[in-house]
């Protein structure tokens, strides 16, 4: 799902526009493969059991629900599931990101949402 590009793209853009939709079409997608493949007994991938399938997103799933909401509120990745009807993504996203062992570790948010915008400064520095 990726959310970078709705970062990176003007505000009001017809990028933007497309990012939101891609963004959109991903999370569609995870959503589907989570209805048919996860186990359906609990949050995560394997229902109650916090898996390696966890632990690799962990860090992109935090930031997708931390930093996209904080420097872009409009496409609030919350928001956009519910109006998406993409309920069990909401809960895998939900579960993972408030694992204890996934907020015993990760950096607080305001560090995540510093550090992307410097990465996003930066980045727009370097396309000039």
């Amino acid at each position: 799902m990726p959310y970078m590009p709705l970062l990176r793209a003007e505000e009001g853009s017809e990028a933007e526009a497309e990012a939101r939709r891609t963004l959109e079409e991903g999370m569609r997608a995870v959503d589907a493969f989570l209805c048919e493949y996860a186990d359906g007994d609990g949050p995560f991938f394997f229902g109650e059991s916090f898996s390696l399938a966890e632990e690799a997103c962990a860090p992109f799933a935090l930031r997708l629900m931390r930093v996209l909401p904080a420097l872009r509120p409009q496409h609030d990745p919350a928001s956009m599931l519910e109006a998406l009807g993409l309920a069990r993504l909401a809960t895998w996203l939900d579960a993972v990101v408030q694992r204890p062992s996934v907020t015993s570790t990760a950096p607080p948010a305001s560090d995540m949402v510093a550090a992307s915008k410097l990465l996003l400064e930066r980045m727009k520095g370097a396309a000039k």
